[in-house]
């Protein structure tokens, strides 16, 4: 028998909210502001009780952020010569204040593709906040919103920065592999 997918209102106590927003990195620094605790209110509870459900598809654009309260994703991207692989496996972990944010250039409110598809790999539940509902939340409360546009500046800077060295690593390891003769070795100094 296969269980259906279910949105309800949100359901969740102020204090629920606060130990949920406490440990989601956007919003671990105000989690106890009026406006993170209305848009929490404002947002669905979204619940898989099975796996396999796609939740983001690459390339399409995005409304939904999910909060993922429970459960397990994989987040697959598509390499250039189409093959789909897994690049992470992402799961809740209250216990450690592990609380995954998925798709949160939505909170943007542009109209931007997805980058990557994400699929449940377990029944999971996710709190979903639309961009429509962020973008009234930091119209009464725009403090939050320069505070978490900040917080994603910052990822963004990290990931970057990770994105750079892995180029760099991938560019010496071609260039090991089809130049080596240019390559010095270095172990002997």
């Amino acid at each position: 028998m296969k269980l259906e997918n279910k949105n309800k209102k949100t359901e969740l106590s102020t204090s629920d909210i606060r130990r949920i927003f406490a440990n989601v990195s956007l919003f671990s620094e105000i989690y106890e502001d009026e406006g993170v605790i209305k848009l929490a209110q404002s947002s669905e509870i979204l619940v898989h009780n099975t796996a396999n459900i796609t939740l983001i598809k690459h390339g399409e654009v995005g409304t939904d952020t999910y909060i993922m309260l429970s459960g397990e994703v994989e987040i697959l991207v598509d390499s250039l010569s189409g093959d789909r692989f897994v690049v992470a496996v992402v799961h809740t972990d209250m216990e450690n204040k592990n609380v995954p944010i998925i798709g949160e250039n939505a909170l943007l409110n542009i109209t931007q593709k997805r980058t990557a598809t994400v699929r449940t790999t377990t029944p999971s539940m996710f709190l979903v906040i639309k961009s429509k509902t962020f973008a009234n939340i930091i119209k009464k409360y725009p403090h939050i919103g320069v505070h978490v546009y900040r917080k994603m500046c910052e990822s963004v800077i990290t990931n970057l920065e990770r994105s750079n060295k892995n180029v760099a690593t991938l560019f010496n390891a071609y260039r090991e592999e089809i130049f080596p003769e240019t390559v010095t070795d270095n172990s002997q100094e």
